[in-house]
């Protein structure tokens, strides 16, 4: 992707932010930029140069009022894809998508008849301290994203990846019930208010990644391009979970926008 498009389609995701934060501040919903967004905020007070999405986190309930208002009076020019559409989705998060607009991208597995530019929202859960009562949840997390994600489950061991193949051969009927509970089973702490640690439980890769329940105590505001966008207090404690000494600079090679994209267009292009 050339700078001159990407730069395009930060402008075009920095509207989308702009029109979420409006909702959630109407709304009395918190929110945090979230992983790369986060940083790029932090250590170049908007986008990474190279980085082409924008990402949000929240906290369970806070996710779950959201999909809930949002559907009864979303902002006009968006679309909300979410894990709760079975049928028209591959994914365990959020999107919202951008009416006139497009973003395919090679990596792209969702399922979707609305292929906007898009941002992503994700849901921090609640994970027991207990060891046992972890360990289960974590099977349910990994069973959830076979179904959610639609595709084997790599990384977790030879049975699981077996397992996950044969999952994902079974009727739809019985997929969407196994899909059904196991979301219920790895949300069901979400009222808890002691011990218990945070994850966000969106790729294989984030199960290594374990956060305080300290650093959702508090939001504050941040400047992200040319307007104050919201940020957890805590963030630094996640971005060093997540990146190390995440002010240093990647190697250049490193520098990559992640979605290549196979189509794209923008509303003055439409």
């Amino acid at each position: 992707m050339d700078f001159e498009t990407l730069r395009k389609l930060q402008l075009t995701e920095l509207q989308i932010l702009k029109d979420f934060d409006q909702f959630c501040l109407e709304n009395n919903i918190n929110y945090s930029l979230y992983a790369g967004t986060a940083l790029g905020a932090i250590r170049h007070k908007g986008f990474i140069p190279w980085d082409d999405d924008i990402d949000i986190c929240m906290e369970r309930t806070q996710y779950e009022r959201f999909l809930d208002i949002w559907k009864e009076k979303g902002p006009d020019g968006y679309f909300l894809q979410s894990e709760r559409d079975f049928d028209n989705t591959r994914i365990n998060f959020s999107k919202i998508r951008m009416d006139g607009t497009t973003l395919i991208s090679g990596n792209s597995r969702d399922a979707v008849s609305h292929n906007g530019i898009w941002l992503d929202v994700f849901a921090i859960d609640k994970v027991p301290k207990n060891k046992r009562l972890r360990k289960k949840l974590f099977l349910w997390a990994k069973i959830r994203m076979v179904y959610t994600r639609g595709y084997e489950y790599i990384g977790g061991g030879k049975f699981l990846e077996i397992l996950s193949k044969i999952m994902l051969c079974l009727p739809i009927s019985i997929k969407n019930k196994i899909r059904a509970y196991s979301s219920k089973y790895v949300t069901q702490y979400k009222n808890i208010t002691e011990n218990y640690d945070l994850m966000i439980f969106s790729c294989p890769e984030n199960f290594q990644y374990i956060y305080p329940s300290t650093i959702t105590d508090k939001y504050t505001r941040i400047r992200f391009e040319d307007f104050d966008a919201s940020i957890l207090e805590g963030m630094d404690c996640m971005l060093k979970t997540f990146y190390g000494d995440y002010m240093q600079l990647p190697p250049e090679e490193d520098r990559v926008c992640k979605h290549q994209p196979l189509k794209i267009s923008f509303k003055d292009e439409n």
